[in-house]
This record gives structure tokens, sequence and C-alpha cells, in this order.
């Protein structure tokens, strides 16, 4: 009689204790989650998205798929936003127990992956608890708007489950699992472009711990080949992701870096933040979440992190064969975070925290499993070991819980930032919009000079001080901020146009007109300035000094039709009609959309008119209107040349009739009366078709809703009194009898 095997269910016991150990861990660590808030550093891209806090609707679906606001491409992130505010709405708690469930989940992968393909449930144990609670992973689990993290690391980590498996299953299991493999890669994509690692790290794991690659002797590595075919669809993967990540990114401005970086200072730059992740990862501290670059490259600290990396870098080759995992842990290490290691500019951190999230793995791996070897080799007590490792643990679920509390709130997070960083520009430019938000204004301005002080030139900093004076009323600080800010501050248009409506709000013309003749002065070469001062002038009535800034557009960039259409305009209200002629037809050369080019149509219509040559100006309104047959001014217009032609032979009141019964003239949805313009049109076109009794009824409409518009005090616009009664008159001529 044989005895059951009762192996497998001693593993599953195992397995469900040492996952119960590791969510107590996760869970007592992150235990503040559920009661922190959104912050001010990226959060408002989820928090304040109208397609996103919806839920999860078509809106949605399209923003995910087609926005980059953080200038990352991960649809699947947006969409798990979006399912939590139908889950959870604005409770800001919610949110953060996601990302403690992806985080979770990806930690339960990194056990039983380690345990199954390394037979130590032991140090798969330890190894997961450091990466599941080390202070550095607060930054990726608590930070909401960094979902991409925890979720694509879920992927990362199912997709090297599934290729393990592939490896070691049956033949007819084997091309299940790696479908299932490059699936879950598809997916971590769709997360965060960070899969362009991916068939690197597939390597390393077929070295160790699945012994498929071996690299034991340097001349017997034709088996490399073999399994760099095997990762072609990984690094097609791979590839679509640095694709996606560098047209992302580029042409976006890195304004925290230091300026004109060569590539040995890239080269010094990326050694100190490897340096930096070491020391952080040994001793915990100085976690913010933004790290500023540093001021320059110390000769001694470059030459001390050069030396380091590379001694670490040969003993991990040379311990290959007695001990595999230290060159699969270093090479993990250095491989992962190499991406945002800064030897390529993807933002304006230094060495941020969240990029050691995967990259620990192969560190705490290598540290755990050389660290047994060496206490086996000393004959060190295994429980001496668990209670070093135990007396470790306790400190860094403190210090995780602790730096979990920093994320409360935005003051709080900014706060901890300048208390423990030196030059933190942003945290004290963050801080003075929070101060600003709150009425705050000395303070305000106060923390936006420290920025400025923090890093000279700062343009942020100075582009908000600049709106900090508009909101106080002090228009010419503003604007000596606003300048004082530079072409390099991001978004400028959005700074200059909030300025401008706040100084003609404020009958200040004057600042306003200064401002874009500055603007002018420090840009006199670039046509979209140009053009907006035309506008700004021409507007308040300087039509010679608009006219001078449409034609330095239109010589700047003969292909803007803008700027050629506004010229021709201008030009015709000036009588030049000639001269208009040109600039309307190269506007309509030009012209980017079919709307941009009936514009132009109409204008050049208009042009017609005023030379009295009434077929071509016809068929520049019906050319018009086939480019955009909604647009009812068009329609109207041309309606009332058919109507009123004084080329008789041109005359057509039955085409009319057709345009005018097209005409927008029943009261809207919303309850807005129609223009009775329209209605003055449709009536007379009726009349001139021998349809008096429907003229008739047009007319009396179109009476009424005179009055409506007349007992309006004051008149909305564009009405004014004489037009009122032009159409009164109008209207009642098409009426018989008294009113007649």
């Amino acid at each position: 009689m044989s005895l059951p095997n009762t192996a497998p269910d001693r593993r599953k016991l195992t397995f469900g204790i040492s996952a119960a150990i590791v969510i107590l861990a996760v869970l007592i660590s992150f235990q503040e989650a559920p009661f922190l808030d959104f912050v001010d550093y990226d959060d408002d891209v989820i928090s304040q998205n109208p397609a996103l806090r919806g839920g999860l609707t078509f809106d949605a679906v399209r923003f995910a798929f087609t926005q980059t606001p953080t200038n990352l491409w991960n649809p699947l992130t947006y969409l798990s936003h979006a399912l939590d505010f139908e889950i959870f709405g604005d409770w800001a708690g919610g949110h953060h127990l996601t990302n403690i469930l992806f985080h979770i989940a990806a930690a339960l992968l990194l056990l039983a992956w380690l345990r199954r393909h390394t037979r130590e449930n032991g140090l798969a144990l330890a190894v997961t608890l450091l990466f599941a609670i080390h202070p550095l992973r607060v930054e990726s689990v608590i930070w909401i708007s960094e979902r991409k993290d925890v979720l694509s690391a879920f992927f990362y980590l199912l997709t090297l489950t599934f290729y393990s498996l592939w490896t070691q299953a049956p033949d007819p299991r084997r091309r299940r699992f790696y479908l299932l493999a490059v699936a879950s890669a598809c997916l971590g994509l769709l997360s965060k472009p960070s899969l362009m690692t991916l068939p690197a790290a597939l390597l390393l794991v077929d070295f160790w711990p699945l012994r498929r690659l071996d690299l034991t002797d340097l001349r017997r590595l034709h088996s490399l080949r073999d399994r760099i075919i095997e990762k072609l669809p990984f690094l097609a993967i791979a590839l679509i992701a640095a694709v996606v990540a560098w047209f992302t990114w580029s042409g976006n401005q890195f304004i925290g870096e230091p300026p004109d970086l060569g590539f040995m200072e890239r080269i010094g730059f990326t050694s100190l933040a490897y340096l930096s992740y070491l020391s952080r990862t040994f001793f915990p501290a100085g976690m913010v979440a933004f790290h500023p670059y540093p001021p320059g490259i110390e000769p001694v600290l470059l030459g001390i992190a050069l030396t380091l990396l590379l001694l670490l870098s040969v003993v991990a080759f040379r311990r290959r064969v007695g001990s595999p995992w230290l060159l699969f842990g270093w090479l993990w290490f250095v491989g992962l975070i190499l991406p945002g290691s800064g030897l390529i500019t993807i933002s304006d951190h230094f060495a941020p925290d969240r990029y050691t999230y995967l990259a620990h793995i192969g560190l705490f791996a290598a540290l755990a499993w050389e660290g047994v070897t060496q206490g086996r080799r000393f004959q060190i007590p295994a429980k001496f070991g668990w209670i070093l490792f135990v007396g470790l643990l306790l400190p860094l679920v403190v210090l995780t819980h602790r730096q979990s509390t920093v994320w409360k709130n935005a003051e709080s997070l900014w706060r901890h930032a300048i208390s423990v960083s030196d030059r933190n520009y942003v945290a004290h430019n963050q801080l003075g919009l929070i101060f600003l938000r709150d009425n705050r204004f000395d303070e305000g301005v106060a923390e936006l000079q420290k920025a400025m002080a923090a890093n000279p030139g700062f343009p942020i900093s100075i582009g908000n001080l600049s709106r900090a004076h508009t909101n106080e009323g002090n228009f010419e600080e503003a604007a000596h901020w606003f300048l004082e800010a530079g072409p390099q501050l991001p978004e400028r248009a959005r700074y200059r146009d909030e300025l401008v409506e706040a100084c003609l709000a404020a009958d200040r013309t004057d600042v306003a007109a200064g401002l874009w003749h500055k603007l002018v002065e420090e840009s006199p070469d670039d046509p979209a300035i140009q053009l907006g001062a035309a506008g700004f002038f021409y507007q308040h009535g300087t039509t010679e000094e608009a006219a001078t800034h449409y034609l330095a557009a239109t010589r700047l960039d003969p292909s803007n039709s803008q700027a050629s259409l506004s010229l021709g305009a201008l030009l015709l209200k000036s009588g030049r009609i000639d001269e208009a002629f040109p600039l309307l037809k190269q506007s309509i050369a030009n012209a980017a959309t079919p709307d941009e080019e009936a514009s132009t149509r109409r204008t050049l219509a208009q042009a017609h008119l005023l030379k009295k040559e009434w077929g071509p100006a016809l068929d520049q309104y019906s050319e018009a209107i086939k480019l955009s047959p909604n647009q009812a001014l068009y329609v109207n217009e041309l309606a009332q040349l058919l109507l009123d032609c004084p080329e008789p032979s041109l005359r057509d009141p039955a085409r009319a009739l057709n345009l005018a019964t097209t005409l927008p003239v029943r009261e809207g949805s919303d309850g807005s009366i129609p223009n009775p313009r329209y209605l003055r049109t449709l009536a007379r076109a009726l009349a001139r078709n021998g349809e008096s009794t429907g003229a008739e009824k047009v007319a009396g409409a179109g009476l009424q809703i005179i009055e409506v518009i007349a007992d309006t005090d004051p008149l909305p616009e564009p009405w004014t009194r004489k037009e009122l009664e032009s159409l009164r008159e109008g209207f009642r001529r098409l009426l018989p009898g008294p009113e007649s």
C-alpha cells in the first residue's frame, strides 16, 4: 500500500503562508493609503479630466488612445483610472487602493516565479518582501498618476511567468504559454513603454535561474542565437514601445536638465544616478517627489561612481560560474534602469525613486542568494540569517509607512521635499502655487522667488510669478515677469492671453499694447507673434499698425492662409480692393481646411461685390457653401444676392428660396430664438416666389422675435436699435392691411 504524496499540498501550504506574509507586510507598510488625497503633480491630469471622470465611456477610450498629456502613451493605464472613477468616484483613497492591489499582485507573481524556478522558498520570500516594502516603492505605489508603474510591472512579471512556463512545459502546452506571454507583453506596452527592456530581461532569466543560456565558456555562445530568435516577437514589441516613447517625448522641453550636455557629461550624470540609486537602496533617505539635477559633476565623485560601477560589473562577470545570480542581478538592475538613467533625457528629474521599481528585483535577488551562499560557506546558522533579515525588514516597514504619509496632500508633499533636499525649485514652485490658490499672495510669491533662486532662469516659476501679479491686478509687474520668462516658458501663449485679457478687462489697453510691442521686438521673425499682434491692434482700432503686422506675417510665412486672409480683409475695409485680390487668392491656395477656404472665398466674394462684379461674386459664394454647407451666414448672404442682384439676368428667386429654407429659422431645442435676419430673407424669398401666405406668416414671426430682442436690456450682441428698426420695417412691408 502506497502512501499519498503530500509534497504538492505542502508546497501549496507554504506558498499560501508566504503570500499571506507578503500581503500583510504590504498592507501594514501602506496602511495610510485610503486616507491620502490627490496631489497637484500630474494627478490633476486624472482627477480633473472630464473624459476619465465619467467612468468607462467612449470618451474615456478615445482620450486614452489618442492623448498623451504626460508625454507617455499608456491607454490601458488611463482606462484603469476611468474604471476607478466608475467605482470610487472622487474618493482618492479608492484610487490609492487600486495601486496597492496591483502592487500586491505584482509581488505575488514575483514570489511564485522565484519559488518555482529556484526551488528556494525562503529566499523567494525574502526577495519579494524586500521588493514589496522597500521605501523606494512609495512613489510608484502611492502616487496615483504613477499607476503606470504598478500596472506595467504586473504585466511585465506576468510575461516573465508565462515565458518561463513555456520553456519548461510539455510540447503540447508550449505554444499556449508563449502566446500568453506575447499577449501579456502587449498589455504591458499599453500600460507604459517600459516594455522596451523586456527582451534583455528574458535573456537574463534564460541565463539564471532557467539556465538555458550557457555563459561559462565564451567560446560556446552559439546557443545565444537560438535564444535571441525566440525573443523576436518581444523584440518587435520593445521596438514599438521605443518608437512610441520617442514620438511622445521628442519635441518636449526638459528644462530641469543642464543645457547642452555632451556625451561624456551624460555618462557622468548617468554614473551619478546609479550611485544615487545604490545609496538610497542601502540607506533609504532623501526620498522626494522631484530630484533636481546636481549643479555640476564633481570629478572625485564621478571617479568614485565610475570605479564602483566598473568594479561591480567585473566582479559579477568573473563570478558568473559559481554565482550566476550576481551577473543576472547586476545586469538586471543596470539594464532596467538604463532607459531612465539620464543617458537619454526623458524628464526633468534626476534619478527618480520610481525607476527602481522593477530594477530592484535583480539587485535584491543577487544580494539574497549571495548572502546565503556566503553564510553557508562560513557555516553561519540559517536562524541567525533570518533574525538579521527580520531586523532589517522592520525598519523598512517603518520607513515606508512614514514616507507614504508624506503624500497625504500636496502641501505635505512639497514641504517634505524642501526639508530634505537642496535647490528643489519644483517643490518651491508647487508650494508657491498652493499658497496662491489659498489667497496667501505674499507667501506664494516668496516661494516662487525661492524657486527662481534655486534654479535661476527656471521659466515655469517666473511665468507663475507673472500670473500671480496678473491675478492681483499688478499688470506692469506681470508683463515684466512674463517677458523675463522668455520663449522657453511652456504654453507661453496661454500665459500671454490670460495677461492680455486681464489688462483689457481692467481697461489697461496700454499695458497689453506695450506687451505686444515687446513681444514683436523680442521675436520679429516669428509669424505667429506678428499675426497675434496684428489681431490685437486690429480689434482695438489701430488699423495701420495691424496692417503692418499682417504684412510682416505674410512675408515671414507666405503659406499662412490666415495671415493672407486677414491682410486682404483689412485692405478691403481700407478701400484698397485691387491689392486685396492676390492676397485672398494666396489664402485660398494655402488653406489648410475646407472651412478656412470657405471663409476666404466669402471674403473674395465681397471683394467682387465692391467692384460690382456680380457673376464672380455669386460663384465664390457658391464655392464657399459647397465647402461649408452648414454656414448659415454664407447661405443667407448668397440668398440675398440672388434676390437683389443689380444684374437682372443673375437674379434667381427660386434658388434663393431653396437656400433660405435651409436656414435655421425655428426655435432651438435649448429655447434659443431664430436670427431675424434669416427670417427676413426667407419671408422675402417666399414673397418673390408668389407664396404670399407663407411670407406673411414668416414676417409675423419675425416681428414677434424683434419685440423679444428689443425688450431685452441691455440689447444682446450684435444687435443695435437701428438694425432692429430696419428689420421691423422690412417685415411690415410684407404684411397686408394697416401694417403694410
